[in-house]
């Protein structure tokens, strides 16, 4: 991801990333992902949040694939699946070190239980192999529905960000 050791405030991360203040307090608060302000400080009464460049990496990560349609239970699994964990700046600094392009993320329809939830597979790939994860989602699971994030780009967005800020 990053070689240095950067910092932001949460105005930095909601203009970097394209979050909402709103969304990032309420991540940050819930604790539902592993996002948290690894440097805060503390000025008197005030407590300023800081994040490092793995921070902004995972709360853009959270906040493509909850743009991309995705709700909480799913970001969630999709987390675990990444890194066996729901902790987003672990799977962003996984994504970032496999230089994924997309994330496939192949949900079959529950079944009509009461309670039951779609079942939910995600699959890395690269832009060269997109036709042929496609194909093979048709195949082996004609009744699901394909996403395709592109969190590559949104890395890639971000780190031009970044870049920018520290005149790199």
């Amino acid at each position: 991801m990053q070689d240095r050791n950067y910092a932001f405030s949460s105005s930095d991360v909601t203009a970097m990333v394209g979050i909402t203040p709103i969304y990032l307090n309420a991540l940050v608060h819930r604790k539902v992902y592993g996002i948290a302000a690894s440097i805060s400080d503390r000025h008197g009464e005030i407590k300023v949040r800081i994040f490092s460049a793995e921070d902004l990496f995972g709360v853009a990560l959270v906040w493509t694939l909850f743009e991309s349609g995705l709700r909480p239970p799913s970001i969630r699994e999709v987390l675990q699946q990444l890194v066996e964990e729901p902790n987003a700046k672990l799977a962003a600094e996984f994504l970032a070190h496999s230089e994924v392009d997309y994330l496939g993320i192949i949900r079959e329809s529950a079944k009509p239980k009461r309670k039951a939830r779609p079942r939910l597979r995600v699959e890395p790939t690269m832009q060269e192999k997109l036709i042929g994860l496609v194909e093979e989602c048709v195949a082996n699971y004609p009744t699901a529905s394909i996403l395709l994030v592109p969190v590559g780009q949104k890395f890639a967005d971000v780190k031009q960000k970044i870049d920018l800020k520290y005149g790199e």
